[in-house]
């Protein structure tokens, strides 16, 4: 449906990274009016994170906090781990936008690489 590239500045890990990136994503959606969302990635310990009631004492603490308090503008949301090898569309569409000093944003258009991955990963019926 969509996708970002988003220009970040003082993020000190990839697990600070990931839930940076989930961070945004939930705002993107917000923004497109979705009310029914699924996120999925491939950190499991910020998914895990995510589906926890327990409050979060990790460095990213605040990031989960700010998610979860977003996510009361959703009819619905869930968090979904998938492993990477299978989020390969994800990782080929930050790949072809890394380069670049603008945040990017892509509504119902990802580049020809990102649509052979899913096609690709799609089960077969």
């Amino acid at each position: 449906m969509g996708a970002c590239r988003r220009i970040t500045f003082h993020v000190s890990s990839a697990f600070q990274a990931e839930a940076v990136a989930a961070l945004h994503a939930v705002k993107l959606l917000s923004d497109l009016g979705f009310r029914r969302v699924e996120i999925e990635g491939d950190s499991l310990t910020t998914i895990k994170k995510l589906q926890s009631n327990n409050p979060d004492m990790s460095v990213i603490s605040g990031i989960i906090h700010e998610i979860k308090e977003r996510a009361k503008d959703f009819f619905k949301i869930s968090y979904t781990h998938t492993f990477r090898r299978a989020n390969m569309a994800a990782h080929l569409i930050a790949g072809a936008f890394r380069l670049g000093s603008d945040d990017l944003f892509l509504v119902e258009e990802v580049p020809d690489c990102a649509l052979l991955a899913v096609e690709r990963d799609r089960p077969s019926s």
